[in-house]
């Protein structure tokens, strides 16, 4: 059914669609919700974009303004990813890399 839906709507499934890597390790929780700050740093998200495949690629992350969020799941590194991914630093790392950013709607057709 998501698979029908995205089709529809001209979109990609993560994990459905061979065109497009899926990255999830700029995340700052395990699977417990234990939180790990070190892996939501310009360092890590350098390792990443360094490490990246060639091609198009999904870094999976939450970014977002949490002050209005209540306490828990994902609050805090919700505001680390925010932080980073606006930092000089993170563009610095995109240059250096090569790495272009895209929107899917830019995706080449099959």
């Amino acid at each position: 059914m998501l698979l029908r839906a995205a089709r529809c709507l001209g979109v990609p499934l993560r994990g459905c669609d061979e065109r497009i890597a899926h990255r999830g390790d700029f995340y700052g929780q395990d699977g417990r919700g234990e939180s790990y700050p070190e892996l939501i740093t310009v360092a890590a998200f350098d390792r990443i974009v360094g490490s990246l495949p060639e091609g198009w690629t999904e870094l999976g992350c939450h970014p977002g303004d949490a002050d209005d969020l209540p306490a828990g799941m994902y609050r805090d590194e919700r505001a680390l990813e925010l932080e980073v991914l606006c930092d000089p630093g993170a563009r610095s790392s995109l240059i250096r890399h090569g790495v272009e950013l895209r929107s899917f709607a830019e995706l080449p057709v099959r």
